[in-house]
């Protein structure tokens, strides 16, 4: 039996598998005495066995693919907000604007687009503050829930007011007595509008002073209440 061709083949398996088998805490005794203790059908038989039996416990075969990695589905937390920025050159009855924050904030047009010179802001959006300044522009029709890139202007009686431009400006006084400055001429020009932000340039006039400049504004991570009463501290 053992000078018989496909007995040593078998041997050569088994002997392997035994190496294996062995390492894997598998069926070592049993495989270490087959070849002398078993006819060649039978050790055919228990050879398949062991390593059917290997490959289950080494999870199939060495060919399989690994299993994909388990995707984290965790929602994150939206990135902070960055503040808004602008440039602004004038004054309005001596009174400049310095500004720290550009806001995209709800408003009776189809965007409104507040400068302020102050960092709490969308905190706060209903509190000001002794000599703050305030510069507030109005863009688009009224109504409307959105705009577009292009110019805008402050419209004549009775003209198209799709591309309406209004603005006035804000003077908080020490004692907490407001100024407030409407414009009555001047333009816009959006460059960029996206949900992250609204980006353009204006030049606006009242009497003989003129505020120009440009902004890139930015909306609060969570919805202010414009339309609440304003109180001063």
């Amino acid at each position: 039996m053992a000078g018989h061709p496909r007995s040593r083949d078998v041997d050569k398996l088994v002997t392997r598998e035994r190496q294996r088998s062995c390492t894997r805490g598998l069926g070592c005794d049993v495989v270490r005495g087959m070849r002398h203790a078993l006819p060649f059908a039978v050790q055919r038989a228990v050879f398949s066995a062991v390593l059917f039996l290997s490959l289950v416990a080494c999870g199939g075969s060495p060919d399989a693919p690994l299993p994909e990695p388990t995707k984290d589905e965790t929602p994150k937390a939206p990135a902070p907000r960055e503040a808004g920025s602008a440039q602004v050159d004038g004054t309005v009855d001596g009174a400049p604007l310095k500004v720290v924050d550009a806001v995209v904030v709800p408003g009776p047009h189809g965007a409104r687009v507040v400068l302020v010179d102050r960092a709490d802001y969308c905190k706060t959006a209903n509190v000001v503050h002794p000599n703050d300044a305030t510069l507030t522009i109005d863009l688009g029709k009224q109504g409307a829930s959105s705009i577009e890139p292009g110019d805008y202007e402050v419209p004549e009686a009775f003209a198209d007011t799709s591309r309406a431009l209004a603005a006035r400006f804000d003077v908080v006084g020490p004692e907490c007595a407001t100024k407030a400055f409407m414009f009555r001429a001047g333009s816009a020009h959006v460059d960029d509008v996206a949900a992250t932000h609204i980006a353009g340039t204006f030049s606006i006039t009242i009497g003989n002073d003129k505020l120009r400049g440009s902004f890139v504004a930015t909306p609060c991570d969570a919805p202010i209440d414009t339309a609440a009463a304003l109180r001063c501290e």
